[in-house]
């Protein structure tokens, strides 16, 4: 958002001042400022867009990969622990019921933040 205000800021200038920039034929280096400006948006853009991707791939197999560890685990705790059909069906169901609040949690946390910094201000 700073560099989008920064690139705003400039185009408000120059489209102030039109006039002058047009009479000294300043318009290729405004260009180019504009330019590295939006260059460094978009930079920024590509990143968050990475994470997301990172964040929605892990999202969605998060849920096998914590029934496969949690099988796991439990099988190589003890040679007496089998796995058999009531168990893992079980098991699934109670990982597909605390699915839901644990996707929430992020959302929880990021809301405590929120509220905190308003209550106590910067302080934090």
């Amino acid at each position: 958002m700073k560099k989008k205000d920064e690139r705003v800021r400039l185009i408000s200038e120059i489209i102030s001042g039109i006039k002058v920039l047009k009479l000294n034929a300043w318009e290729p280096s405004f260009e180019d400022r504009v330019g590295k400006i939006r260059k460094m948006e978009l930079g920024i853009f590509r990143k968050t867009a990475h994470i997301n991707a990172l964040s929605i791939c892990l999202w969605y197999t998060a849920a096998g990969l914590v029934s496969l560890a949690s099988f796991a685990t439990f099988v190589l705790m003890d040679d007496s622990n089998v796995l058999d059909a009531q168990k893992a069906f079980v098991s699934l169901t109670l990982f597909n019921i605390l699915q839901r609040p644990m996707g929430l949690l992020p959302y929880i946390i990021t809301d405590v933040v929120q509220v905190s910094m308003l209550s106590f201000g910067d302080d934090l």
